[in-house]
């Protein structure tokens, strides 16, 4: 019996133990759970308080935003900042740059400037705001700090508020110094100054400080950038006053400014004023010429740079490539191919991206897919130009085909992308599709839609005739139709036929723009097609009084490495007359096959004969003729018109490319005809 209950005794000590050992573990889980929370509420306090404060634990002190700073130890105010930036406490390493007066009385010339100056630079970057919180400390310290501290004070402020603060630091800055207020202050106002501030930040008198020559490049691209001219010749007035207009950096600068405000003939004469033209200044130049539309002058100022014997980079590149494919010239295309990889420039990515746009623009579109099969690395924007190429060329199954292949590679499109599958869609009348790659660049790909894809789909339908579904679009778009809009459905009415709905999208168009010159031509044409030609008369008129005129339509032609331009009736060229002969020619070897010139086209109030020949003389029939005459039998002729080919010189060129056996190749304003045969590439849907 002793012995049971002895046992029953041990069992509940046992237990009794256990359940110790239990409640004992179950404490200290909950003391460390304590402490884990403890810390946790620890550190999200010290999270929260870094908007306010500023701690450096690796230097064993703190300086707290409002209150006073306790210095413990480290005397060394640079190798602090050093410890603490590459300790990532980039906060810490700036507050003892700019509290060191108040650290004791520790002298600000001892520390490292250096280091502060690529502490706070580094900081505005990833901290909105801390600029002005600083700002007490720093306008102590700049003039001690001298240039690296105002740079930094100036970096402190980035976009958030350029020019509230920094008018004080100009009236405090030591004039050897201007030359780091050129380069770090208006650099920044170049990024983001608005077109009626750009002034405002030109006033250094106004803080006391005179402007010096570098003063002036940064000034004259923010006002290229905004196309400023007005302000952009302020800044040239006062440069001339001041003596600085002969300076080679201030007149690069003014030959891209005015180049950029479409004023290219005083750039020119800027830059033909200038003593020492360096790399930049040519570019300059050449890049003016690309940009307005004069890709001749373009390719001439660049020929005349390789007699000087003045090599190009890729920036130079861009715009000579670029030139290039704006003319159309196949055979100057492959020389500049050729030259770009001679001197080591076809490595670069931009290069070849453009080299693939010029070939497409030149109407070869195989060597364009040979860049691109050849290209080590590819971006999206080398699958955006050969989707774009593609759909320029009416070859929209090859556009497709390559969107998918680029989905499999993993490159995301952009909204350029689904611009040329759209375009590819439209002029291949694939409109179910259409309708699918507009849904998918929303749905999947979470790209909102701009005005160049509602104006997509708005093509889209009108050229399918489905002008009804053009009309919707308009009217359910969320954004407000612009002038791409309103033109692409008046284009539309006016193909096919819809006299009404084409006249009113020609009257809300000249709403947006009253001056606009191809909606009052299609509007005078709409008009003339009804015989209304009172209307006609009183709308040209109003085009004469307000200096509107209709573009002239102009056709080139490349013969051996030179560029012929025709106008329509134009007997300029040396060889007029042979032309002329050459028309009659072909004009009587084509009525033997059918032809018989379409006068629909010709919206005049003339006689039937006057039309005839009106319509006969076109420029890109003149442009045609001289390629028969000049190329030999059985080569390719191409043709670059700046205007929609009409319908009669259509079929003009298909039964040209029949009879006389020739495969011929026109650009228009919208799309590349292939014609071969007899046939087009476009299928008569253009």
């Amino acid at each position: 019996m002793r012995a049971k209950l002895s046992n029953i005794t041990v069992n509940k000590t046992e237990q009794t133990g256990e359940k110790e050992e239990r409640k004992e573990e179950r404490e200290r889980r909950e003391r460390k759970e304590r402490r884990r929370r403890r810390k946790g509420r620890i550190k999200e306090k010290e999270k929260k308080e870094k908007a306010f404060s500023w701690e450096t634990w690796n230097t064993g002190w703190i300086c707290a935003l409002g209150g006073k700073s306790k210095w413990v130890a480290d005397e060394n105010w640079g190798s602090v900042a050093r410890e603490s930036l590459e300790r990532g406490h980039l906060k810490g390493c700036v507050v003892v740059g700019v509290v060191p007066s108040l650290c004791q009385g520790k002298p600000v010339t001892s520390f490292n400037i250096n280091s502060l100056y690529t502490c706070v630079t580094s900081i505005c970057l990833k901290h909105k705001g801390l600029g002005k919180v600083c700002h007490p400390y720093l306008m102590d310290c700049c003039q001690v700090l001298g240039v690296f501290g105002f740079g930094a004070e100036l970096g402190l402020y980035g976009k958030d508020s350029l020019g509230g603060f920094n008018v004080k630091l100009f009236r405090i800055l030591p004039q050897q110094n201007l030359l780091y207020w050129t380069i770090q202050y208006l650099e920044k106002v170049i990024e983001v100054v608005p077109k009626n501030t750009l002034t405002k930040f030109f006033q250094p008198s106004g803080c006391g400080l005179d402007v010096n020559r570098f003063s002036f490049p940064p000034l004259l691209k923010a006002a290229a950038r905004i196309e400023g001219l007005f302000e952009g010749m302020q800044v040239h007035g006062l440069g001339a006053k001041l003596g600085f207009d002969s300076d080679p950096f201030v007149q690069t600068s003014l030959v891209g400014m005015y180049a950029a405000a479409g004023r290219i003939k005083d750039a020119r004469l800027i830059f033909d004023q200038m003593v020492e033209k360096d790399l930049v200044s040519w570019s300059a130049m050449i890049s003016g010429y690309a940009e307005s539309d004069q890709p001749q002058e373009a390719l001439k100022l660049f020929n005349e740079m390789q007699v000087l014997n003045m090599k190009p980079d890729q920036v130079t590149m861009l715009s000579v490539i670029s030139a290039c494919a704006h003319l159309g010239a196949l055979d100057q295309a492959q020389w500049i191919h050729l030259y770009v990889d001679k001197y080591g420039l076809g490595g670069d990515l931009r290069v070849n991206n453009a080299i693939i746009d010029m070939y497409a623009k030149c109407g070869n579109l195989e060597r364009a897919r040979e860049v691109f099969e050849k290209m080590q690395r590819r971006n999206v924007i080398s699958w955006t130009s050969m989707i774009n190429a593609f759909a320029a060329h009416g070859d929209a199954s090859n556009a497709l085909a390559f969107f998918h292949k680029m989905k499999e590679e993993n490159i995301e499109p952009n909204g350029v992308t689904f611009v040329g599958l759209l375009y590819a869609c439209s002029h291949a009348g694939l409109v179910e599709e259409g309708r699918k790659i507009f849904s998918s660049m929303i749905n999947e790909h979470n790209i909102a839609p701009k005005h160049e894809h509602y104006g997509c789909m708005v093509d889209l339908f009108g050229r399918a005739s489905l002008l009804r579904e053009a009309l919707e679009v308009v009217e359910t778009m969320p954004l407000a139709p612009n002038v791409v809009i309103w033109g692409s459905l008046m284009a539309a009415c006016w193909v096919h036929g819809e006299i009404e709905l084409g006249e009113f999208a020609a009257k809300q168009l000249l709403r947006l723009e009253p001056d606009h010159d191809g909606a009052l031509v299609v509007l005078s044409n709409i008009y003339a097609k009804e015989r209304r030609w009172q209307d006609v008369g009183e709308l040209r008129n109003l085009m004469k009084q307000r200096g509107v005129s209709k573009e002239r339509g102009s056709s080139r032609v490349e013969i051996n490495n030179e560029v012929h331009e025709f106008l329509m009736a134009d007997r300029n060229h040396k060889l007029a007359d042979q032309i002329y002969e050459k028309l009659n020619e072909v004009v009587t070897e084509l009525k033997r096959v059918g032809y018989v010139p379409n006068t629909h086209c010709v919206l005049v109030d003339l006689d039937e004969d006057k039309k005839r020949e009106v319509v006969l003389w076109h420029s890109e029939k003149l442009a045609l003729c001289y390629g028969l005459m000049s190329e030999p039998n059985g080569s390719c002729i191409r043709i670059v018109k700046n205007l929609r080919v009409c319908e009669d010189c259509h079929n003009f060129i298909k039964l040209v490319s029949k009879v006389y056996e020739r495969e011929i190749i026109v650009r228009d304003r919208t799309r590349f005809h292939h014609y071969k045969d007899g046939i087009c590439s476009c299928k008569d849907y253009w």
